[in-house]
């Protein structure tokens, strides 16, 4: 068996040398029972072809599988067996699993991992992992279970950008089902989808057939709640052996009931920018006396009440690349109080405040409205007041948030970013790539730093790039990195086997079981069957669409969305490596220069167009957000669109899209008053 082989010997390519796990369930888990499982976030659709944005949604693992999954850094074949690289490292072959079957019956093949990839990079279907394949220029189909994939370079995530959940090429083929698909999805992993009752519950059932065992537990359902109180509260009662997506807040209740309680790390970091094309912003030791007047345990023991960790770098502490060495800059407001007195500040009135050049001073911290992040904005005021710099918070939605980011129009911006499997940090932080590099922070080195830490496959040699490139953006400081959140879910005593997986629950609740005397337990909430059409009442299914109200959208959905669209996020040519010996780092701000067209997250709207609901999308209730991306002309008419989030209805995104072209807006002008072309978005909502 081919596991992990390459023709040259290569030290340090990534996860060549991890070991290969056999994934099952404990040897003496009993089969059987019912599991119940409380939660509030409620997946969009079950397709794995569109993605959620954000977090990753773990129904996917049950349903389907992908060529492999990676857990603590350890790589578990799935419907890949194994695999090599070639000898130049520019294409990996994948040797498929003979015998797996469809829940339908019909066998895998490496046909259905071909189509797969053609459906995402259609343009029809306008799948956000299309990004993924920036450089793989073809997959190939070498025999009926075996498939190469072929890079246009070599790079370090190149057996991740491989990875992806395979869908059935026989039912698939025609396309014309992908809405359906999405609702009613056809799998091969150890769970089917028996029903999916909209914003009640889903229940899966096991896949007897499963090509790697037979799940222990039989049945599960999802029960999905408004919020994290009621979640608590359904378990405390007994209606639900696991509660997800609870908060510290719940934790008093959640221990009312026998169980236990569990914490894992997300990849999601916290931090606050800074505007380095503004005064006093662009000094660096003011930024410094910034950092020493941060008290980062409060934030994580009071603010967070301790289900997070502090971090001093951009990457996840538990990543592989995060660099452990840099110590953490101590909270010192004395320290704080005579770097600012040293840069001119003084308090010279008998207010509590600090004064520049005799004139008063304060600072705009921007967030978004998000409970969480306007916590964390109130003690960093809180912080920074008690060393004399009053703070104003500025909370603004998820779009208007991200056109001041774009703009640049702020003082400090307080953000959050969510990593997968893959962290790279040239989107936020290259100087030239780096489309969401809002502070402005520019230096040659860590630019190239960036470069190698991503095109190499010497894991090693990235590492090494990672650190160095952490170490720059630690001593100049164009951020503040603040911590990395714990998420928390309580178990009662009767599930077994779950606290092996506890840093990814969801995903492996296939190797979970309950033991034979608890087996027998009734589902004690309700289920509400959604009733058929011809008995709704007509004027609900004819309710304006205006009067329902759009969810909010958070500022990371919509960054992710336009990296998503983002053709080209690396250097062309290759990249000349930086000497190993420390060099000198010169810091150079200036704001970044504007780009045509520009991107405006809420231009002014003169004309807006509702768009019409189809009566073929009634009948069949269709419902689901459509975001369009648009390009203005210099006079305000719509010029192009395109979709930017599907609701995975064609026919709804064609009705939106309809709309779209005929909004108008007010012109845009550049800083010289010159109309311009610009992007911007419209969200719809069926």
């Amino acid at each position: 068996m081919r596991i992990f082989k390459i023709i040259i010997p290569f030290i340090g390519i990534l996860f060549l040398l991890c070991v290969k796990v056999e994934r099952k369930p404990l040897p003496y888990a009993e089969k059987g029972g019912i599991l119940r499982i409380g939660m509030v976030k409620e997946p969009s659709n079950l397709n794995p072809l569109f993605p959620p944005l954000v977090e990753p949604n773990p129904f996917y693992d049950l349903i389907f599988q992908p060529l492999f999954k990676i857990h603590k850094d350890r790589v578990i074949p799935m419907l890949a067996e194994s695999w090599e690289f070639s000898e130049d490292l520019k294409s990996i072959t994948f040797y498929l699993r003979k015998n797996v079957k469809w829940h339908d019956g019909k066998e895998f093949t490496a046909e259905d991992v071909i189509f797969t990839y053609n459906l995402i990079n259609d343009p029809e279907i306008n799948s956000p992992l299309k990004s993924q394949f920036r450089f793989v220029e073809r997959v190939e189909k070498i025999g009926e279970y075996a498939v190469k994939f072929v890079f246009s370079r070599i790079y370090l995530y190149e057996l991740y950008d491989c990875n992806f959940y395979p869908l059935p090429s026989h039912i698939l083929k025609d396309k014309k089902d992908i809405g359906d698909f999405s609702q009613n999805p056809i799998g091969n992993g150890p769970y089917k989808l028996k029903r999916w009752i909209k914003g009640n519950l889903i229940e899966l059932e096991a896949n007897e057939n499963y090509f790697c065992f037979s799940p222990p537990i039989k049945t599960i359902y999802f029960k999905f709640y408004p919020s994290p109180e009621i979640v608590s509260l359904a378990y405390k009662e007994g209606r639900i052996d696991i509660a997800f997506d609870i908060t510290p807040k719940e934790i008093p209740v959640i221990k009312e009931k026998k169980g236990k309680l569990e914490s894992f790390y997300g990849n999601q970091i916290f931090f606050i920018g800074f505007n380095l094309g503004k005064f006093p912003y662009n000094d660096i030791n003011f930024r410094k006396a910034i950092s020493l007047s941060i008290n980062k345990d409060e934030i994580v023991t009071k603010t967070m009440e301790n289900y997070a960790e502090k971090i001093s770098s951009p990457i996840p502490p538990h990543h592989w690349a995060y660099d452990s060495s840099l110590e953490d800059t101590k909270f010192d407001i004395e320290r704080a109080k005579k770097i600012l007195e040293d840069l001119g500040f003084k308090n010279i009135d008998k207010d509590p405040y600090l004064e520049i050049g005799g004139k008063d001073f304060s600072m705009n911290i921007l967030t978004e409205n998000i409970p969480e992040k306007i916590l964390i904005a109130q003690k960093i005021k809180q912080d920074l007041e008690r060393v004399g710099l009053p703070c104003n918070i500025m909370i603004l939605s998820g779009f208007d948030y991200v056109k001041k980011l774009i703009e640049r129009d702020f003082d400090v911006y307080l953000f959050s970013w969510t990593y997968g499997e893959k962290v790279d940090l040239i989107p936020l932080w290259h100087s030239k790539y780096g489309i969401f590099n809002f502070t402005g922070f520019k230096n040659e080195d860590f630019d190239k730093y960036l470069e190698n830490s991503i095109l190499t496959i010497n894991q090693m040699e990235s590492k090494r790039n990672f650190k160095l490139a952490q170490r720059i953006l630690f001593e100049n400081l164009p951020a503040i990195f603040l911590f990395t959140n714990k998420k928390i879910f309580a178990y009662s005593e009767r599930v077994k086997g779950i606290e092996l997986y506890a840093d990814s629950p969801i995903s492996n609740l296939d190797l979970i079981f309950i033991p034979k005397a608890q087996q027998e337990v009734s589902i004690e909430f309700e289920v509400k069957e959604e009733k058929p059409l011809e008995e709704k009442k007509i004027e609900e299914i004819k309710k304006p669409l205006e009067e329902k109200p759009l969810p909010p959208i958070r500022s990371e959905e919509i960054l992710k969305a336009e990296l998503a669209k983002k053709e080209e996020i690396l250097p062309k040519e290759e990249v000349k490596e930086v000497p190993k010996e420390e060099v000198e780092k010169k810091e150079e701000i200036q704001p970044l220069p504007p780009k045509e067209p520009q991107i405006v997250a809420e231009a002014k709207i003169l004309k807006a167009v509702q768009p019409i609901y189809p009566e073929e999308a009634k009948k069949l209730n269709l419902k689901g957000l459509v975001i369009v991306r648009v390009l203005v002309d210099k006079t305000g008419k719509v010029i192009d669109a395109k979709i930017l989030k599907s609701s995975n209805y064609a026919i709804l995104d064609e009705a939106a899209l309809n709309a779209a072209k005929e909004f108008v807006f007010e012109p845009v002008k550049d800083e010289r008053g010159i109309p311009i072309e610009f992007f911007t978005t419209i969200p719809f909502r069926f």
